[in-house]
């Protein structure tokens, strides 16, 4: 269901209306909840001016909460942290020490992507604009994923280049209500995923990924191992250095219990890779199948596909602003777009809240303010 623009606001700490209001009239409801969920950061009733300081420490102060309304709606759209003084270091800055995510190194996964901050901060996709990428849980076609993904916005699109996301719990009852017999089978055997790299990165590819980066090797032993201790089985297609690898995933999960198993999502990459995985080595049909090795229905994932679709919600970027999805829950893809476009991202894993966390202390002068 779609949202309008009218909205109610709240602080974090106290039950009362702020005046200053976060127009955001593209998102959806979910059992009541909103999805997004856009939070505009506040000192008192002021915005939060945006440097590398201020922005992790307000993070800091209210990381439990922020989690806490994470794992409720499943994304946050943080927007408002000061337009043009918003830079790559200081959304480093907030994820590393503002909100304490654990790293999560970008290792098996199929996009061509460079390293901006740290090993913490990186491109997004780097695929050509004028190809779409289709829907995905982050690295769910491996056995290593992230809980967290934050993206940041630091040249918004001239045209198009939105990050729609859906939630995979909506999608799952979905799917189910309309193709029962394939979900009963993707619950018993899951899906295997299958792809032809080259030693090199292909930019041109938006699967182009080379199998030195993905596995962060320069040998083919070194390769082997790592495929290995994950599970996979490999063919080579010739016996020199840069040789053609074909991979092949262990059985994984196409549905997860998420929500300490309250619910179900519609876990995988299935979608991305039917719609996705094609190049001059890769086809879908090749690349993607149930767990028992048979193949899928094409009309079936044709109305999978027009499912996903009718759940997004893509919100147009503007400078500075962060996106910050549990993994878990929620899928997201790429529109295309024209002109220039800056979108980095950071894979991370859920903080750890024991001892030793930043505490929240919720005040009159340290609020959050909340498009419900």
């Amino acid at each position: 269901m779609l949202g309008t623009t009218t909205q109610l606001y709240a602080t974090m700490a106290r039950a009362e209306r702020l005046h200053e209001r976060v127009h955001l009239s593209c998102f959806r409801t979910h059992g009541g909840l909103s999805f997004p969920l856009c939070l505009r950061p506040v000192t008192g009733n002021e915005p939060l001016r945006t440097d590398a300081t201020n922005f992790s420490t307000w993070a800091a102060t209210h990381r439990q909460e922020i989690e806490s309304l994470l794992r409720k709606h499943g994304a946050l759209l943080l927007r408002g942290f000061g337009g043009s003084s918003a830079t790559a270091e200081t959304f480093a800055d907030f994820v590393e020490f503002g909100l304490k995510l654990p790293n999560f190194p970008y290792e098996l996964g199929n996009a061509v992507r460079t390293c901006v901050v740290r090993d913490r901060v990186f491109t997004a996709n780097e695929s050509p604009p004028d190809k779409p990428i289709p829907w995905h849980h982050e690295l769910a076609q491996t056995p290593s994923y992230p809980e967290r993904i934050l993206f940041y916005c630091d040249v918004p699109p001239e045209v198009g280049g939105s990050t729609p996301i859906l939630l995979s719990t909506a999608v799952y009852e979905a799917v189910k209500r309309a193709h029962p017999a394939f979900i009963e089978k993707l619950e018993e055997t899951g899906v295997i995923y299958s792809r032809v790299m080259t030693a090199h990165d292909r930019p041109e590819s938006a699967i182009g990924r080379g199998w030195r980066k993905t596995f962060a090797v320069q040998s083919r032993v070194d390769a082997e191992k790592k495929l290995a201790a994950r599970g996979y089985r490999w063919q080579w297609f010739s016996d020199d250095d840069d040789a053609m690898l074909r991979e092949i995933s262990p059985r994984l999960d196409g549905v997860k219990e998420v929500g300490n198993g309250e619910k179900k999502a519609f876990f995988n990459q299935m979608v991305a890779v039917w719609n996705g995985w094609r190049d001059e080595f890769n086809t879908p049909e090749k690349c993607v199948r149930y767990g028992d090795d048979t193949e899928l229905d094409p009309n079936v994932m044709a109305d999978v596909t027009r499912i996903l679709n009718e759940h997004a919600v893509a919100i147009p970027w503007q400078k500075g602003d962060v996106l910050y999805i549990d993994n878990m829950q929620v899928q997201h893809s790429r529109s295309t777009f024209s002109g220039k476009r800056r979108v980095l991202a950071s894979l991370a894993n859920a903080p750890r809240m024991g001892s030793g966390a930043s505490g929240v202390h919720s005040s009159a002068n340290n609020t959050v303010k909340v498009d419900r």
